[in-house]
């Protein structure tokens, strides 16, 4: 049987967990609707990215890092967690034939999301439009 995959970037993550996120209202609705048999599954590129943003955040706003990131790591513990090696070259070929409009992580969901077959929930604009364009390729 054939489960349905969502591959979750950081800016879909952080506006989940954290209601005065911009996008928090859209990514419980987008969530809610996932299937129950849906495979949530993020890249280690991206927990580490998730980590790094939060901690940002909480130093920019004076809160709490430690409540923080206790709630990313539940939310991480209940999701598959891939950590597929891609090399730096082939990253760096796929960045310049992106035209560096995405970062190296990006770029790095970007090969996973096709390589998993999995749908890519984020709120990068970017980052929608340029797998947009490469998974129909």
């Amino acid at each position: 049987m054939k489960y349905p995959k969502y591959l979750l970037d950081t800016s879909f993550i952080l506006a989940l967990l954290f209601e005065k996120d911009f996008y928090h209202e859209d990514a419980k609705r987008i969530y809610k609707h996932l299937p129950d048999d849906a495979i949530l599954i993020t890249h280690f590129l991206v927990v580490q990215e998730t980590f790094s943003v939060a901690c940002r955040r909480c130093k920019e706003k004076k809160l709490d890092c430690n409540f923080v990131l206790s709630k990313i790591q539940e939310f991480f513990e209940r999701i598959e967690i891939t950590s597929k090696d891609y090399s730096f070259q082939s990253v760096s070929e796929k960045m310049k034939e992106f035209h560096c409009n995405l970062s190296f992580v990006d770029t790095v969901i970007t090969l996973e999301a096709k390589r998993l077959k999995a749908s890519l929930l984020t709120f990068d604009k970017k980052l929608q439009n340029t797998i947009r364009e490469f998974l129909s390729s």
